[in-house]
């Protein structure tokens, strides 16, 4: 029985051929696991890459919003750094005007200064003259009144006129009637 035969030889190479299909589906098993292992890991790597890539951009981001920043701050500070010039400039001008103005100022003053020294000698030199006439020796009152008399025993002047004559130099009261004896009782206002 050939057929017989047959059999046991087919079912033992179907046996190692299914024991080879087994061990050939179990490397392909382990190999789909590697695969999905793998691609579980290249996923992680890939969303990491995802994650450093937003990361990078921000950065990049960042960094043209700090240049942006910073050359607006150095536009400001070439702004602010011209205006500061322009005001120097300005307040040099002010300063030197201002100086002139000042030494004009001063000039005027030493002027009135000298005027001033002029003036005080020349104050100075009248109240030295005023203080010898008024140390010269001056009449008194008594014998200034026997002038009076005398001038008008000449009939040089009246009684009322030499009163007030006398009561002005000597800031006195000197009254008319004093020299009305030298005129005699003629005189009108003898009662004065």
């Amino acid at each position: 029985m050939p057929n017989e035969s047959f059999e046991p030889e087919i079912l033992e190479q179907i046996g190692n051929a299914y024991d080879q299909a087994e061990s050939k589906l179990q490397d392909a098993i382990e190999l789909l696991q590697q695969l999905e292992s793998l691609k579980q890991q290249l996923e992680a790597k890939d969303h990491d890459t995802q994650v450093l890539e937003q990361e990078l951009v921000h950065v990049y981001q960042s960094k043209s919003l700090q240049q942006e920043v910073l050359e607006q701050i150095g536009d400001a500070y070439d702004q602010t750094e011209s205006k500061l010039e322009d005001t120097i400039e300005l307040l040099q001008e002010q300063l030197k005007s201002l100086k002139q103005q000042l030494e004009a100022k001063d000039h005027d003053t030493q002027v009135l200064e000298q005027e001033l020294v002029h003036v005080y000698q020349a104050l100075a030199s009248l109240n030295q003259k005023n203080q010898q006439l008024s140390a010269s020796p001056q009449l008194p009152l008594s014998q200034a009144k026997i002038l009076a008399q005398v001038l008008l025993e000449r009939k040089k002047l009246t009684p009322e006129t030499l009163a007030g004559l006398l009561s002005a130099i000597y800031s006195t009261q000197v009254k008319p009637k004093e020299f009305y004896q030298a005129v005699g009782p003629t005189s009108p206002n003898a009662d004065c």
